[in-house]
């Protein structure tokens, strides 16, 4: 990806296009869901390096646990952010090891991991973060106007799944009492 100088857009090259190709349904073994993991607590301070981390225990608990293969990913976040992290969260709940890093201030890109996919065992999860540079007076919060707000967004796909249109959702934020919640959501 690179940046065109007199318009500011941002530009794809030919290998970072995705391909389409129609197949027969017949063959279709497994299919792929969407993951959309949001922190919504996050918080960039005046005048500050600040990382804000989330995690996420996708493959579930109880009854519903499951093996998930993740098969691509990338991060999101405004033009403040300057690192974007992410890591397997083992049963144990300790952080395992970096399966995602990019650094810039531009759009993180996405990394594909189709030809071998990062399998999140069961009682695994993923923990993200996006590190911050705020040389302002003001403070930033979660939001999509990049004017004023921020982001820290983990985007991927991952299969299989139990229905054709599945996806999982994470939201983390903070209750009225100022503690982190999270909470996942299985749409099929």
């Amino acid at each position: 990806m690179k940046r065109d100088q007199s318009s500011g857009e941002t530009l794809l090259t030919p290998a970072e296009v995705a391909a389409l190709f129609r197949v027969d349904p017949k063959t279709v073994t497994a299919h792929a869901g969407a993951l959309f993991l949001n922190d919504r607590s996050m918080v960039v301070p005046p005048h500050s390096e600040t990382t804000a981390t989330s995690r996420c225990m996708i493959t579930s608990d109880g009854d519903k646990t499951r093996e998930l293969k993740i098969i691509g990913i990338n991060g999101h976040y405004h033009f403040r952010g300057h690192q974007f992290d992410a890591y397997r969260v083992n049963a144990d709940g300790s952080r395992g090891e970096l399966l995602y890093e990019y650094k810039g201030f531009d759009q993180p890109v996405f990394q594909q991991y189709s030809d071998n996919p990062i399998v999140l065992h069961k009682g695994e999860g993923l923990e993200w973060q996006c590190t911050y540079q705020n040389d302002t007076d003001k403070t930033f919060l979660f939001g999509p106007d990049a004017a004023i707000q921020e982001h820290c967004i983990l985007f991927g796909s991952y299969y299989p799944t139990d229905t054709v249109q599945e996806a999982i959702t994470c939201l983390h934020d903070k209750d009225a009492k100022g503690n982190d919640v999270s909470s996942v959501h299985i749409v099929h």
